[in-house]
């Protein structure tokens, strides 16, 4: 059931280009135990999240689960070195103020989609069931 809300809600038109709908393709793959598909997804918001230890620990799991552990393992160690979000802000605030605005992750210039760019010949796709994209 969640595979199908993240893949409905990271095709969707309106979505596909922006942080939150790359996130929900990565999570529909992630799901699917598609790692290779993850990561595509994932390194295509990486700047995004530089040093935020949620983003930084998937995308670290995706990279052992496909098989990329000197990849994986920098980002595991300084995880491990950084110590829990916890640490970092003992005291979130329980109530936060919502954001007025109602697209709260614009994005000024597109993310690149990996579905676009090459002409269809000279691309080899892969079809899923969260959809195609370009085989890297």
């Amino acid at each position: 059931m969640a595979q199908q809300y993240f893949q409905l809600l990271g095709a969707s038109a309106s979505e596909c280009d922006t942080i939150p709908g790359r996130q929900c393709m990565a999570s529909c793959f992630f799901i699917l135990r598609q790692f290779d598909d993850v990561l595509v997804y994932l390194s295509s918001i990486e700047a995004y999240y530089p040093n935020d230890p949620s983003f930084l620990y998937n995308y670290a799991l995706a990279r052992v689960a496909a098989g990329k552990y000197k990849e994986a393992e920098p980002a595991l160690l300084s995880l491990q070195s950084a110590g829990s979000p916890e640490e970092h802000n003992p005291n979130p605030n329980p109530n936060p103020i919502p954001n007025p605005n109602p697209n709260p992750n614009p994005i000024p210039n597109p993310i690149p989609n990996p579905n676009q760019g090459a002409p269809r010949s000279s691309r080899a796709t892969t079809s899923s069931r969260c959809g195609s994209r370009a085989a890297s």
